[in-house]
């Protein structure tokens, strides 16, 4: 059941109901957790169970760590429990062969299917989430929640469940403990950011889905149609889950809670820095406060204060790694992530330029970045290390007629999709003020989310991670 599905707006609309009918917090809270749990059991009937049981583990482990604050052993349990759920799940599949060929060894023939383990959906993000509950208690930040329903409301709150935003429990946990009251503004803030994100994964991510998986399942492209399809691919993945994020919030607007912004133009980001703080960026604060910070301060410690090499490299360079593991098991996302993490250490060395505020002093910057940033993507998407460095050392750019033939529709599609992306953030940013404006867009981004629905819904991109 996609949020992207009628059935769903239509467990949607009934919770709606439900929830607003009932007279207190208490109750809303409920309605919530059970509708939350059975839209996971829709979706993911392992994963419910999964989710669940760590959850009750970890919130027992989270109280006994405030009740004997000097016993490190409750955190470090916790800690475990979430990191080797997210490893088994995530990685057991990647070895997968190794342990096939350990028991061919033992002289036991065992199907590939039998022993892989399905990711349950969502386990990435909520397990970040579960992280920096922990170490929030572990550092007296935040005390622990003395309400299990209430605490896995926080990890189930079904809007973020698949894929995010990563929201802290010092965000999220006080709003859930608050009395909650109707009001129209709630509806008045919602629809656009539902308007939006269908638009976004219906009209432009799924189009865009097709040309990029067609070019990536080649076995071999051009490389200009791998430059083409990897600009596609940019274009697919930002507005795939930027469209999440926004009916995310949209949807909790209407339940009166307010959810972090994930995305902030990242396009127009000039640096690696910068790029950070515009994409996803409830994921970069979590690996800028759990990883980087902490490393960094460790270095300087350890150098006295001294800014050494290592203390600028080895921090940016482990909290990307970190981000690459996270988003799979695969040698691609990890060399995407240490390719961020050098971009980062890099970048850091150059004498910093603050007073370049205007378009002309920001535009070589960009000029610069935005092919690192595209290569990056190249990294992320391609099936294999072993097909992308194939490609990129014996396929010709242009190829026979044929190829130039199929690489100009696909260059024409990307253009037009790509003009169909800007003229939408012309309109949010600089039209947001001309409700006549708004109303005539909106009006045209409805049509063409009913000319586009299909009953057959994509996945989400990050719904896999």
């Amino acid at each position: 059941m996609q949020i992207t599905n009628l059935n769903f707006y239509l467990f949607f609309l009934i919770v709606l109901c439900l929830y607003w009918i009932v007279p207190r917090r208490r109750w809303q809270n409920l309605v919530l957790l059970v509708s939350g749990l059975l839209f996971y059991l829709w979706i993911s009937p392992v994963g419910v169970l999964i989710l669940t049981l760590t959850t009750f583990i970890e919130f027992q482990l989270a109280k006994r760590m405030m009740s004997a604050p000097k016993d490190k052993r409750h955190f470090w349990a916790a800690l475990c429990l979430n990191i080797l759920v997210l490893f088994l799940f995530k990685y057991f599949n990647f070895f997968t062969p190794a342990v096939e060929t350990a028991l061919a060894s033992l002289g036991l023939r065992v199907d590939s299917g039998v022993i892989q383990l399905a990711l349950p959906i969502g386990l990435s993000f909520y397990t970040l989430r579960r992280i920096s509950y922990l170490v929030d208690i572990h550092k007296r930040t935040l005390t622990p929640s003395a309400n299990f329903p209430e605490y896995l409301l926080y990890i189930s709150f079904f809007p973020q469940l698949v894929s995010g935003p990563i929201d802290r429990a010092s965000a999220l946990l006080p709003q859930l403990q608050q009395d909650r009251m109707w009001k129209f503004e709630h509806f008045d803030s919602a629809w656009p950011l539902i308007v939006s994100g269908l638009f976004k994964k219906i009209v432009i991510a799924d189009n865009l889905t097709i040309l990029v998986d067609k070019v990536f399942m080649l076995l071999e492209p051009t490389g200009s149609q791998l430059v083409i399809a990897t600009v596609a691919f940019s274009i697919q993945v930002l507005a795939d889950f930027s469209a999440y994020t926004d009916l995310s919030r949209g949807l909790a607007h209407l339940l009166g809670i307010q959810t972090s912004r994930n995305f902030n133009n990242p396009f127009l980001a000039i640096s690696p820095g910068d790029f950070w703080n515009r994409w996803h960026i409830t994921l970069s604060e979590w690996l800028r406060d759990y990883i980087f910070f902490p490393l960094r301060r460790a270095w300087l410690r350890k150098s006295r204060g001294r800014n050494t090499l290592a203390a600028i490299v080895l921090p940016p360079l482990a909290a990307m790694l970190v981000s690459g593991v996270w988003h799979g098991a695969g040698w691609n996302y990890i060399l995407w992530g240490a390719f961020h993490g050098l971009m980062l250490a890099v970048y850091q060395l150059i004498p910093s330029k603050k007073g370049l505020k205007g378009f002309w002093h920001k535009l070589p910057g960009w000029l610069i970045f935005t092919p690192l940033i595209q290569f990056s993507w190249m990294l992320f998407r391609s099936p294999s290390i072993a097909w992308l460095g194939n490609i990129l050392m014996h396929s010709p750019l242009i190829g026979s007629a044929d190829d130039l033939s199929v690489t100009l529709v696909l260059l024409t599609l990307v253009i037009f999709y790509g003009l169909v992306y800007l003229v939408k953030f012309l309109l949010d940013t600089y039209f947001q003020n001309r409700p006549i404006i708004q109303s005539v867009s909106y009006s045209i981004a409805a049509l063409l989310i009913v000319i586009f629905l299909s009953e057959a819904a994509r996945d989400f991109i990050y719904g896999q991670f």
